[in-house]
């Protein structure tokens, strides 16, 4: 529900969620990112190496800027969005106005589309947290587009400088984003581990790994 940021950028963000961590009286921190959350939880752990205390990454993406797009496996809505504003908009708001029609309805769609193994592990009590979280990310068609926009520009954070302990979890079987990009990631980023994963496609992954990834943040 915040107000747009004309030219939101990865700096932006952190600026933000240290304004957050302020006002609530949180001191130190530890950030876990999802997929095109990668850039976010890195950006912070640059920025803020005094405050972040450890950063989880799980079926990340890595900059494309390096590793292309060619292999990521997006609707090509998505792949097109990647190319810069001017081709975001319209599908972007196609999607959030399916959301907002039928927000169960499209949650359906969703979990129907998974591999059968990412969806074994979606539980009842995630599905109306999942509905939840879609109906929250189409609130805004500012936000998503400009997410879109930061995902395909350079992310401008020097990967060798993070200092915070980062672990990496990826699926050998990521059919969305190739594990190369945790291995490209985990070797420039300073005593970075990853967690190589099997059998499970991106989402599952994210899943999968929870319990390891609360061990690992709250150690």
């Amino acid at each position: 529900m915040s107000d747009a940021k004309a030219g939101r950028t990865l700096h932006d963000w952190c600026q933000d969620l240290e304004a957050l961590a302020n006002k609530i009286g949180v001191e130190r921190f530890s950030i876990a990112g999802f997929s095109g959350g990668t850039p976010y939880a890195l950006a912070c752990g640059y920025q803020m190496p005094t405050r972040v205390r450890k950063i989880a990454v799980i079926s990340g993406m890595g900059p494309l800027d390096i590793l292309g797009q060619e292999d990521l496996c997006l609707y090509t809505e998505e792949k097109i969005c990647l190319q810069g504003p001017e081709f975001t908009r319209a599908y972007i708001t196609q999607l959030a106005n399916m959301v907002n029609a039928d927000p169960d309805r499209f949650t359906e769609y969703y979990i129907a589309n998974l591999p059968e193994l990412d969806r074994k592990l979606l539980s009842d009590d995630l599905v109306p947290v999942l509905k939840q979280t879609a109906i929250e990310a189409a609130r805004q068609v500012e936000g998503m587009v400009d997410d879109y926009v930061i995902f395909g520009q350079p992310w401008n954070i020097p990967l060798q400088k993070i200092h915070v302990p980062v672990a990496f979890w990826h699926s050998e079987a990521d059919q969305v984003v190739p594990i190369r990009h945790a291995d490209y990631l985990a070797s420039v980023i300073p005593n970075a581990k990853l967690r190589r994963m099997q059998d499970y496609n991106h989402f599952g992954a994210f899943l999968a790994a929870q319990p390891e990834l609360y061990d690992f943040i709250t150690a």
